[in-house]
């Protein structure tokens, strides 16, 4: 159903196939990106053991968040104000933006291990390997910072595809690499391999500026710098929020863990979200293609073929992740104990539970797509607001009888009330039924006729 509705769509637009064929692009790149990093995920479970993987994953989940501060949510307000600077042929302001930004990222940074260095020379308790690995995980926060600030500025120069790669290609591959020609000299510990992430992150933030730099029209570096407009930052305080309730909602579990469970359970938890991630990838791929096309059939007023496109998506996603689940809920034992090693076989369950998560939210469709592509946005924060808060609450509620599955029922439960606060939103905002159920409705319809 979705196929032959793009292959309509794409009959008519030649927009339409362009932006088609970047978002084939773009999920080549993500899914190949994908691969380098399970491939990470199985050489860190193997070469650290459980506890000194827990460590890392730990400590990264903190990184991840320190960095979504240094960045102050410039990388999505960096794209709007390149893209604005380049169609009105405005270089100065080009310069503006791209030199004031680095420089804010930069200062933020700073401050951030400055502070984070403190509490941990006041921190007696912290173990020697331990200070050691958030000392290396510290030193990266401006290295991500950056690179997803210069990644937000190729996006504003319309390189979309390219502004994959350095990320979500280029840095997995080369620290699959780094990993494997240390571990065939060194035994490699969490300090080791955060050691070594630090420079495969600098080498892809190397190559993104370069590609970056030469992405500015000739000249524009020569012109005079302008005083920094804090109008134009105004605009990233919501940024900063919305992303941070996304990397929240990635993340809480395992800072959770790192706090209540020992690390060789966090290091358990960590290979049941590396595996995890391959059932949400069709929900991901399909969004893909969904985004490209909801906005055209909204301003065309067809609602008939929006209709269509909601009920395929969820069909497509509901049959795929329902079928991964089951795949892994025959096979996913003996998998995990080929790819990770026989300690992490208690993954399983963890595994399946949050499987069936995705398929839950499979269910609702492309809801979270729909309503953004839709001019539904607040909708859509308030829900993302919620998810962490509730899984953080529901995980530590239910803790102390399911251990390190709480976080996956948890999980359960809120994208059970995601799905349905979000399909009520698209049905009473929107009129559009988003679950697998309008796919009956669509074909009864058709036999009416």
């Amino acid at each position: 159903m979705i196929l032959s509705l793009i292959s309509r769509l794409r009959t008519h637009d030649s927009l339409a196939r362009r932006l088609t064929e970047g978002v084939v692009a773009g999920a080549a790149v993500r899914v190949l990106g994908m691969g380098f990093t399970f491939l990470v995920g199985i050489q860190l479970a193997r070469y650290l053991g459980p506890e000194s993987y827990g460590l890392y994953g730990m400590i990264m989940a903190a990184v991840a968040l320190l960095a979504v501060f240094a960045q102050l949510g410039l990388p999505q307000l960096v794209t709007r104000e390149v893209s604005t600077a380049v169609v009105t042929a405005d270089l100065q302001a080009l310069k503006a933006i791209l030199v004031w930004f680095g420089l804010l990222v930069l200062a933020t940074s700073s401050i951030l291990l400055l502070i984070s260095a403190s509490i941990l020379m006041v921190l007696p308790s912290i173990e020697a390997s331990v200070r050691s690995a958030a000392v290396w995980g510290l030193a990266a926060v401006p290295l991500i910072a950056i690179l997803n600030l210069s990644i937000g500025a190729h996006r504003g120069f319309h390189l979309v595809v390219r502004a994959q790669v350095f990320d979500a290609l280029i840095r997995p591959a080369l620290f699959a690499l780094l990993l494997f020609a240390a571990a065939s000299v060194m035994p490699v510990g969490a300090s080791t391999a955060i050691a070594l992430q630090l420079l495969a992150t600098a080498t892809a933030l190397v190559l993104c500026i370069r590609e970056l730099v030469r992405a500015v029209p000739i000249g524009t570096f020569g012109l005079r710098l302008t005083q920094f407009r804090r109008s134009i930052f105004r605009g990233a305080a919501p940024m900063l929020v919305t992303e941070l309730l996304r990397v929240v909602d990635g993340q809480y579990a395992i800072l959770l863990f790192g706090v209540l469970a020992v690390l060789s359970d966090v290091g358990v938890f960590r290979v049941a979200l590396a595996l995890v991630a391959f059932v949400g990838l069709p929900s991901t791929l399909i969004n893909l293609v969904v985004m490209s096309f909801v906005v055209k059939l909204r301003v065309e007023g067809d609602q008939r073929r929006l209709q269509l496109l909601a009920a395929s998506s969820a069909l497509a996603i509901f049959i795929s992740t329902t079928l991964l689940t089951i795949l892994l809920y025959i096979f996913g034992k003996p998998l995990i104990a080929i790819l990770f090693g026989q300690e992490y076989e208690s993954a399983w369950l963890p595994l399946i539970l949050m499987s069936f998560a995705y398929t839950v939210s499979g269910f609702f469709g492309s809801a979270t797509t729909i309503l953004n592509m839709s001019g539904q946005e607040r909708t859509v924060t308030s829900v993302h607001l919620f998810s962490p808060v509730a899984g953080c609450a529901l995980t530590l509620a239910l803790f102390h009888n399911f251990g390190v599955a709480s976080a996956a029922i948890a999980m359960i439960i809120v994208e059970l009330l995601k799905g349905v606060w979000m399909a009520y939103a698209a049905k009473s905002q929107l009129g559009l039924s988003v679950t697998v159920f309008s796919v009956a409705n669509l074909a009864v319809k058709n036999q009416c006729r």
